[in-house]
């Protein structure tokens, strides 16, 4: 048994903090709501999605934010990123240093959870994925992974989905 990916990550946030999760997540950070089940919505919170994605934010009625574990997520223009949450009036530290070729800052949510943002330096999945039209490998991640790969739990026709090669089904690509 092996453990081979992350379906989710899930972020605690104080009772009624749905609309103001809503305004950051899809307004500034550029994800969209997915529905919970009906079971599950009944206990208030919001679940959303970005590419392969899933970040849950589930109410803890005794929230204290978390102002050290936290998520990363990579991103493709951290200072426009940077900029936008500034402009919004959200607290940013882009005082993290690089770690291996990544350019990184920590930006903090409206209840005060911190998330990690970090970005490639000298690449961009826009110039990688130039003058490609079929599946392309980014070598630049700590481990190859292949895009436009079947995604298991995607509802959408066309879903980017990151896979190691050694994940794809049917795959020669190797491990």
């Amino acid at each position: 048994m092996n453990i081979h990916g992350i379906d989710h990550i899930q972020i605690a946030m104080p009772a009624g903090g749905e609309e103001k999760a809503r305004a950051f997540f899809i307004n500034l950070l550029g994800f969209h709501e997915i529905p919970k089940p009906p079971e599950l919505a009944k206990r208030g919170s919001a679940w959303f999605e970005s590419g392969a994605v899933q970040l849950h934010l589930g109410v803890d009625a005794d929230f204290r934010p978390a102002r050290k574990a936290h998520p990363a997520f990579f991103v493709d223009d951290l200072d426009g990123l940077i900029e936008k949450v500034l402009s919004a009036g959200f607290e940013v530290d882009t005082t993290q240093p690089p770690l291996d070729g990544y350019k990184r800052a920590h930006i903090f949510d409206p209840f005060g959870n911190r998330i990690e943002l970090m970005e490639k330096e000298g690449a961009s999945l826009y110039n990688i994925m130039q003058g490609h039209s079929d599946a392309v490998s980014l070598h630049f991640m700590k481990t190859p992974v292949s895009l436009f790969a079947p995604c298991p739990r995607s509802t959408h026709e066309y879903h980017l989905c990151l896979h190691k090669y050694s994940r794809l089904p049917n795959s020669s690509y190797g491990g």
